[in-house]
């Protein structure tokens, strides 16, 4: 995260950000100061403060659910793949076991969440992982499958409630945010791009599988992988289109943008692939389904990155307004 916030730290930028903020009025903030204590400027300090304090912590938390999401997405792949006999996975699988139960822990702690996100959504995301994440080897593949979407299902919802809180908060603008890359990429990634990113993960997940078991004498397996191979191709097309209209503005800020431009020769490798294991024109085997793991984890990678990088330049001009709205306090309380 470091070196991702580098790319955004030069002083020209900040001073630009600074200067564009400093458009923003206090008064949009002061929803958070209760009207008897808005005369009293430490007051109304604090409660600015609270309200950035909150959204810089909720972005945080954003920033970990989208790495539980691609951990137990993953898990999915590989949960698959070893269903499937292929016990290369199998170290792989037992790693990312602990990593989401170690974030869904610190998640679970985080009192900020639960201020904007539903307890009961979030229990209900704590109890499905126990039977997802335990005795899943004794699963039929469709049903560890769906076990797997349902559960990621619930922390896209969540991740999308609460990326759309930030943006309705006071702490955010859509003027600033047009202004450099565009409220609607936001928007984008919250309501589009990361939905687009879980129709990847299902692909690599039932393609790994394919890939090492075949799937010939397996018809609903097959219309099932046909499905989201049709889906992954559409979808692609509905993001490149989007991505390549906003490049002027996004890619001035988030460099991770050349990853996924870069990636769609990967991309159409991975979506080939696929389609020649449907037709039978390549032979399953333990090598054939880590390449498609591999693959399809590159192309998925690139989307996460760039995902990661948005939100880490949300959380950068945040701070930039926050600076800007407490200079403007002081000239207006001298």
């Amino acid at each position: 995260m470091a070196k991702i916030l580098h790319c955004y730290t030069d002083k020209n930028q900040r001073t630009g950000i600074s200067m564009q903020f400093s458009t923003m009025k206090l008064s949009s903030l002061m929803h958070f100061a209760a009207p008897n204590a808005l005369s009293a400027e430490d007051n109304v300090m604090q409660h600015i403060f609270d309200g950035f304090r909150l959204n810089q912590a909720v972005i945080n938390n954003i920033q970990q659910l989208i790495h539980l999401l691609a951990d137990i997405q993953r898990h999915r792949a590989c949960s698959l793949a070893i269903l499937s006999d292929n016990y290369s996975f199998d170290t792989q699988v037992t790693s990312l076991h602990k990593k989401i139960n170690a974030r869904l822990a610190f998640l679970d702690s985080q009192s900020e969440l639960t201020e904007v996100v539903d307890q009961h959504e979030w229990n209900h995301v704590l109890s499905e992982w126990k039977v997802v994440g335990y005795g899943w080897r004794g699963d039929n593949v469709l049903h560890n499958f769906e076990l797997h979407s349902h559960l990621l299902e619930k922390i896209l919802n969540i991740i999308r409630h609460t990326g759309r809180w930030v943006l309705r908060s006071g702490s955010y603008s859509e003027q600033v945010a047009d202004h450099y890359i565009g409220h609607s990429v936001f928007e984008f990634i919250f309501s589009t791009h990361l939905y687009q990113v879980e129709t990847l993960g299902r692909l690599r997940g039932l393609g790994t599988h394919i890939a090492n078991s075949g799937c010939n004498d397996d018809a609903a397996m097959k219309i099932r992988v046909e499905y989201m191979l049709q889906c992954a191709r559409q979808e692609q097309n509905i993001s490149s289109e989007f991505l390549d209209s906003h490049a002027a503005s996004i890619s001035k800020n988030i460099p991770a943008l050349l990853d996924i431009q870069r990636s769609r020769t990967a991309m159409n490798e991975w979506l080939e692939l696929i389609a020649n294991i449907l037709q039978g024109k390549l032979e399953p085997s333990d090598i054939l389904a880590r390449q498609t793991f591999d693959l399809a984890s590159a192309v998925i990678d690139a989307r996460l990155g760039f995902t990661e990088q948005i939100l880490a330049y949300l959380h950068l001009a945040i701070e930039e307004m926050l600076e800007s709205l407490l200079e403007e306090t002081v000239v207006l309380n001298p």
